[in-house]
């Protein structure tokens, strides 16, 4: 990883990844682990908030593409809670 960006370098091409960040609401989480366990990126981002888009709980994904030549991906996903003192 590089020190200045902390992006994963694609060793395919020499590049360094770019990172792109994707919040969706907390009304997600249930379906959302579906998809992760399937792999099917697509479907993870068209989900749309449920019951709770205000929820205090939300799920991250921190998605690392290679600029250059579209091969070499990283996908990190979290679960960020706000709280509220």
């Amino acid at each position: 990883m590089s020190a200045l960006t902390m992006n994963p370098y694609c060793e395919r091409c020499g590049h360094w990844t770019s990172k792109r960040e994707f919040i969706l609401p907390g009304g997600v989480l249930q379906n959302a682990e579906t998809h992760l366990a399937q792999g099917d990126l697509t479907a993870l981002l068209a989900l749309r908030p449920g019951t709770c888009p205000t929820s205090l709980r939300n799920l991250v994904l921190n998605i690392s593409l290679c600029p250059k030549c579209d091969q070499t991906a990283f996908l990190s996903v979290q679960v960020r809670t706000v709280e509220v003192d």
